[in-house]
């Protein structure tokens, strides 16, 4: 009886530093937050749905899904801006800051729909990748639009440049796009020949991304 008690002693003053490192565990930092949105939007979190509201905090891995009315608008901690329009599916794969919160690192995979990113100029800007089944925007500081469907991607640049290539593997073909030009990208296919988008295409982008 006494061999007992004395085990259940000690384990009662070991029982603290037995649990402090599971309670040491440090939460995971917001990679951003919601500024604005229209209609019902849903995250999908650790395989749980999650409504979205205004001020609710973005986090790395995150599944964004919009509705066939909803759209969203996201600010990320280095000051770029994600605009997701209906119908929207978009992961934040990777989001990397300094201790000052600048970017050195972010990514985006947008599976379906459509998403302007306007992407944050810092002293030193990391790269900034959108991708898609058929291609890849990469960027450091620009503002540009990139629509996904199942098999085609089109890229369009409102200012800056970005460079855009093919998605499969061992392509290495890309074109770099100035302001007020598109491409369209073809999965397995090189993304077309830059060109000067018409002002009704123009137009038709820019609004499916606006949230108001």
């Amino acid at each position: 009886m006494l061999r007992r008690l004395v085990t259940l002693l000690v384990l009662l003053a070991f029982a603290p530093w037995l649990v402090a490192p599971a309670l040491a565990q440090p939460e995971p930092s917001a990679v951003g937050k919601v500024v604005d949105q229209r209609g019902a939007v849903t995250v999908m979190r650790q395989d749980r749905p999650v409504a979205l509201i205004v001020g609710a905090p973005v986090f790395r891995r995150d599944q964004i899904h919009t509705g066939a009315a909803s759209r969203v608008k996201l600010e990320l901690v280095d000051g770029t801006v994600l605009a997701i329009g209906s119908g929207s599916q978009l992961t934040v794969a990777e989001y990397v800051t300094d201790a000052s919160q600048g970017r050195l690192e972010g990514a985006i995979s947008l599976l379906l729909g459509i998403l302007r990113a306007t992407v944050a100029n810092g002293s030193s800007p990391g790269a900034f990748d959108v991708e898609s089944r058929a291609a890849v925007a990469s960027v450091r500081s620009t503002d540009f639009v990139m629509e996904a469907t199942d098999g085609h991607c089109a890229v369009f640049v409102v200012e800056g440049r970005v460079e855009v290539s093919q998605t499969s593997a061992g392509a290495g073909q890309g074109v770099s796009l100035d302001p007020g030009q598109g491409t369209d990208v073809e999965t397995g296919s090189p993304p077309t020949e830059p060109k000067m988008w018409g002002q009704g295409r123009v137009d038709e982008f820019l609004a499916r991304t606006r949230i108001r």
